[in-house]
């Protein structure tokens, strides 16, 4: 059965939140508590919703005009998901990310978060992230994980992600940053950023649209930036991944990242076979039969037990697969 994606989570949430808006007894509903259980993910997209629409319900009380555009836009969030998934996204921004909040994502779960500011942050699977905007700067802390952002223009508030000891500055720009211990990726789809290490005597980077470039803070001596299809690498912000020519062993390493239900590889050998084609990250099932049937692995699935590749190949004993 193929995992429920974060957008389907989001939008049922929203269609609840407007159920219960309208009616509070809809909190108690015996239906809503079983779709709440049903996965952990649910419960969070859930309140997000319910302090949406209690934003937009204060602000439009406050504001007539408000009031007279919001009315249309909450009749359609009854009948469509959808249209308060929008008006969440881009009407109560300071309502769902102040100036100051940690958030954290679970297993499997994206997340998108219009900020104060204007800007606009996804939050990847597993990832922590820490906030803070003043009238002098706007920083994000990237504690792990991974986050993509498009960054609002202010030329008084600088935009600085900070992944450890690594700092990066957003020149007017898209872009985003993965840590991994203390190695720190970077990807420009927009503009331009500077990339610099604390306490290193080397000088900012500049990283232009189009270019990668990963950097470890115990060894900051200016790594070169490499050209890479950021569209392509970027398909995680829609629950999709590109495999493109990469190895086995990455292809394991990235979906165990999104997935409760991991990818076990029993044959080493090949773990290095090179890989195409374009996967749904939360099934993990779809892509070890597209190895079956395409590659002529075998594979092992037993109810929704770990899914084993290589199983009937002679190899050693199935072992998880780290990052490349």
């Amino acid at each position: 059965m193929m995992r429920e994606t974060a957008q389907a989570i989001e939008a049922e949430a929203a269609r609840w939140a407007a159920q219960c808006q309208i009616n509070p007894e809809n909190t108690d509903n015996a239906e809503l508590a079983a779709w709440l259980a049903g996965d952990s993910r649910r419960r969070g997209a859930f309140l997000q919703a319910q302090a949406a629409a209690i934003a937009i319900s204060q602000t439009a009380e406050a504001d007539p005009k408000l009031a007279r555009q919001a009315q249309p836009w909450r009749r359609a969030a009854i009948a469509s998901a959808a249209a308060l998934c929008l008006l969440i996204s881009g009407t109560v921004a300071m309502s769902l990310w102040p100036n100051s909040q940690n958030v954290a994502t679970n297993t499997g779960e994206i997340r998108r978060l219009p900020l104060a500011d204007g800007s606009m942050a996804i939050i990847n699977t597993q990832s922590e992230v820490q906030l803070k905007i003043t009238d002098e700067r706007r920083e994000i802390a990237l504690r792990k994980g991974e986050a993509w952002f498009k960054v609002a223009h202010d030329r008084n508030r600088p935009f600085t992600v900070i992944s450890g000891d690594v700092r990066v500055r957003a020149i007017g720009t898209a872009f985003s940053v993965r840590r991994i211990n203390t190695d720190t990726q970077v990807l420009v789809n927009e503009g331009v950023v500077e990339i610099w290490v604390e306490g290193s005597a080397a000088a900012p980077q500049r990283l232009y649209a189009g270019e990668f470039l990963a950097i470890n803070q115990n060894r900051p001596a200016s790594p070169k930036a490499v050209k890479t299809n950021a569209a392509l690498d970027l398909l995680w912000r829609e629950g999709k991944i590109d495999l493109a020519g990469r190895s086995l062993s990455f292809a394991i390493a990235e979906f165990n990242r999104y997935n409760d239900r991991k990818i076990l590889l029993a044959d080493a050998s090949i773990a290095n076979e090179r890989l195409h084609g374009i996967f749904n990250v939360n099934d993990p099932v779809q892509f070890a039969m597209a190895l079956r049937d395409g590659l002529d692995i075998d594979i092992e699935l037993a109810g929704n037990s770990d899914i084993i590749l290589g199983c009937c190949s002679g190899g050693a004993a199935p072992k998880g697969i780290a990052d490349e």
